[in-house]
């Protein structure tokens, strides 16, 4: 499952929570401080690792 990055708007918090791509495509986050539904999607960098050497 992939993890996604969230800022509240309402209070500035800042979360990252674990769900499915169909939890996801529901839109029901709610800021973890305050409660709210006012956020937005933060765009994180990943880093990938592989077992093979390229």
């Amino acid at each position: 499952m992939p993890i996604y990055a969230f800022q509240c708007k309402a209070c500035g918090k800042r979360f990252e929570q674990l769900e499915t791509v169909k939890q996801h495509d529901q839109h029901t986050e709610r800021c973890p401080k305050c409660g709210s539904i006012e956020i937005e999607h933060l765009i994180i960098d990943i880093n990938v690792q592989t077992s093979k050497k390229t």
